[in-house]
Order: structure tokens, then sequence, then C-alpha cells
């Protein structure tokens, strides 16, 4: 007998031996449970949220994703009300979604100052009586090494924009959203779930909102709760983000997902009312692979961040 009719006779008594009746039973079970539950999301969602006609607010909506949600809305009929701090380009935007045959307007807003927050929250309800979804969008990035962060307080900024940015326009609106059964969408980051090189800071900001919207919807049933983690994605975001001297790393775009699509997918995340939406797909099997293999996936995911990076000649 060949060396490879042994081991298939080996492999097939071991599988014999393994998989008995009662062990087959389970996974059979499991099967059907599954597809079942698969089949009966899918109908669930299949309907989606219609936002038409309903009061929506941006945060960092100059451009990139946000300007896309922007015209993605408008395109919808929603009641849009932007908001960012360049108020010339805001205007721009609001301009074009007019033109789509949305109703929108501009208001100009720091989300690091809380007053500046409620007032965007204030103009939204006097103008459309109500508010039925807020997505937060503003962001401010950090490519930078722990051990170059010698000059902490311009890194405090990214805390201010990233987590209280999110939180200050959120408290100010729950009552009007819980009125409505409203919806909080909030840009997270695949760096909030797995940690790579030169994100620490920004990785601690994004996971700090996620725990604050994960535990906001545990207190609010009644408000559908999406957090989105978006991969790279080619807008300046990159350009302004801090960075040790000489600024931040030049990064090969190619690959990166466009604002066009990143914000498709987190209109359709919120239409289906997901709780939770990671983009890349390298991202989702890192994330579902990482409490068992977690050396592995850190390695690999520092691998595909660095390589991102464009070498000096």
């Amino acid at each position: 007998m060949t060396t490879t009719a042994v081991l298939i006779e080996n492999t097939l008594s071991l599988l014999d031996w393994v998989l008995t009746p009662a062990v087959l039973s389970t996974l059979l079970a499991v099967v059907i449970s599954i597809s079942f539950f698969a089949v009966y999301a899918v109908l669930l969602t299949s309907r989606g949220r219609s936002f038409k006609g309903k009061v929506v607010v941006i945060t960092g909506c100059s451009s990139g994703i946000g300007e896309e949600l922007a015209y993605k809305y408008a395109k919808h009929g929603s009641k849009l009300v932007l908001a960012a701090r360049r108020l010339d380009k805001l205007q721009s935007i609001v301009d074009q979604c007019n033109a789509l045959g949305a109703v929108a307007t501009a208001v100009a807003t720091d989300v690091t100052k809380e007053e500046e927050c409620s007032h965007l929250i204030e103009e939204a309800v006097r103008l459309y009586n109500g508010l039925d979804l807020l997505i937060l969008n503003a962001g401010q990035g950090c490519l930078m090494k722990v051990s170059d962060m010698t000059d902490t307080k311009p890194l405090r900024a990214a805390m201010e924009v990233n987590f209280w940015g999110c939180v200050y326009p959120t408290i100010k609106a729950l009552p009007h959203l819980r009125k409505a059964g409203g919806a909080i969408c909030v840009i997270s980051s695949l760096a909030s779930i797995l940690p790579t090189p030169r994100r620490a800071l920004y990785g601690a900001t994004k996971s700090a909102v996620n725990i604050f919207f994960g535990s906001l919807r545990s207190e609010e049933p009644t408000l559908h709760v999406t957090i989105v983690c978006p991969g790279f994605v080619m807008t300046e975001f990159h350009q302004n983000s801090f960075a040790a001297a000489g600024g931040p790393p030049k990064r090969k775009m190619g690959s990166f997902m466009t604002p066009k699509e990143c914000a498709s997918q987190i209109v359709r995340a919120v239409a289906e009312g997901k709780r939770e939406h990671i983009m890349s797909s390298s991202g989702r099997l890192g994330n579902r692979l990482r409490p068992f293999f977690p050396g592995a996936v850190d390695r690999f995911s520092a691998s595909h961040a660095e390589k991102s990076i464009l070498k000096e000649e």
C-alpha cells in the first residue's frame, strides 16, 4: 500500500472516530440554526430604513467621507444640517445638495467646543422641528510612534475631536432622537479594534468612542446606534494628521477605499440598523481571528499598515 493510500485510510479512520452520530447531529443543528438566523436577518434588514424627508445632521462635512454622505442623503431627499469649521467649503456643499433637490443648511461648528455643538443641534431642531439621524464624522488623525510623542499638547486635540467631538453633540441631541426613535451613526476606525504601528493614540481615541456608544446603545434601546469602522480611505485626512517632525508619512493610496464607496456602505449600514460595520474584508477576518491568534493577526495588521507607507529614496 502506498504512503498516500495509508494517509487517506488513516484520515478516514480518524474522521469516522471523531464524527460520531451525536457529533454530526450537533453540527447539523448548528448549521440549520445559523442558516435560519442568517435568512431572518436578511428578511429583517431587506426593508431598510428610509430617511426621505427626515432630519439628518452630519459633522465633519467639508470634505471626504462627510461630503459624500451629504450628497447621498441629499439624493435620498433628507433635510440636511451640515457641520464643519470651514464655512466657505461647507456652503459650496450645501449648494450642491440643494441642487440635488434636498433642503440643506450649513452651520459652522468646531466640535471641540461644547457650546457650538449645542448650537448645531438647536439650529437643526429650530429649522426642521426635530432630529432623526445624527452622523458623527469629524475626526483628527495621528500617525506617530509612541516614542515620538515628546510634546503631548497637540495630541490632546485628537481626543478632543475624536471623542468629545462625538460626545458633545450626542448629549444635546439625545432628547430629540429619543422622541423620534432616531439613529446615531459614529465613524470609528479599524484602528480601534486592530492595533498597528503609528496609531496608538488615534486607535485609543476611537476605542473610547466604541465603548461610549456601545454603552449608550444598551442604555437607549429605542435608538439605533451604528458604529462604523473604515480601513484606509482616500481622503485628505492622512495629510492633515498629527505626526512627528517632517509631517505624516506619504502613503500609497492606490488600494484605499474611495470616499464615495465608504459613504455608500455607511448609508446601507444605517438603513439596515446594523450595530457595527467593519468595512474591509481583511479587517472583518482579523477581528474574528484575533481572539484565537492574537500574535499572528497583530503581525499581519502591522505589516499591512506599514506597506501602505511610501519609502523614502
